[in-house]
């Protein structure tokens, strides 16, 4: 699995096995728009995984409904609102792609194998 986090400034990946990740390629990017973050990714698909994977998960800010789609993201990557990045991480990779909410991702990954309740905020560009 290849996961990937679309952040404000910077884009992070790295392929992920049996539960351990490997090394995390870093992107910087000063992108408003859309179409050169998705350059930052398409560089690290690139690096990563140039035969593709079967499965990919990515990260981004805003609010992402259940087909992956963000539904709200205020001033911060223009285009985001409405894009199919699952359709375009699956043309790319030729696996089964996921896209949710970076604070979602990032509580599920800590909670994961851990019994009981687990409590995440995140603090970046934006507080989630």
């Amino acid at each position: 699995m290849l996961a990937i986090d679309l952040g404000g400034t910077r884009v992070k990946a790295a392929l992920v096995s049996d539960g351990v990740a490997g090394d995390v390629a870093v992107r910087s990017h000063a992108a408003t728009q859309l179409a050169p973050a998705l350059d930052s990714v398409s560089e690290l698909l690139g690096l990563l995984a140039p035969d593709g994977v079967d499965r990919v998960g990515l990260c981004v800010p805003g609010l992402v409904d259940d087909a992956g789609r963000v539904t709200a993201l205020p001033g911060k990557l223009a285009g985001i609102v409405g894009a199919d990045l699952v359709g375009w991480l699956e043309a790319r990779t030729g696996g089964r792609a996921r896209v949710v909410n970076d604070a979602i991702a990032y509580g599920v990954g800590a909670a994961a194998g851990r019994p009981g309740r687990t409590l995440v905020v995140t603090l970046g560009t934006g507080v989630g």
